[in-house]
């Protein structure tokens, strides 16, 4: 993907997505590129000069939904738990129940 500012293009290699998705773990980075693509072409006279400043800060202010907890028997299900991690960029430890890495998550 190329995206254009005022006065340069950045080809997003894959190794730039890799850094941003290191940069920025708790969003989905791929997703915010093409809302990113979309705005720019949208909106060709607001083009930033700085370009990767511009990603940047887009990913810094983007709002994380929270994950909605459904209840079954009054316990989470293994999925909305590591849901609720991805969410808040955390993953369980190797070993650790998820019982344990719902604590984690709640503290």
């Amino acid at each position: 993907m190329i995206l254009s500012g005022a006065d340069s293009e950045i080809d997003m290699t894959p190794d730039l997505i890799e850094g941003l998705k290191l940069r920025h773990p708790q969003i989905d980075v791929q997703a915010e590129l093409y809302k990113i693509h979309l705005w720019l072409t949208r909106y060709p006279a607001r083009r930033p000069k700085m370009l990767f400043r511009f990603i940047d800060n887009w990913c810094k202010k983007v709002k994380i939904k929270p994950v909605k907890i459904h209840l079954v028997n009054g316990k989470m299900t293994e999925s909305e738990i590591l849901a609720l991690g991805k969410q808040k960029g955390m993953e369980p430890r190797p070993g650790e129940s998820y019982e344990k890495f719902l604590q984690r998550l709640r503290a």
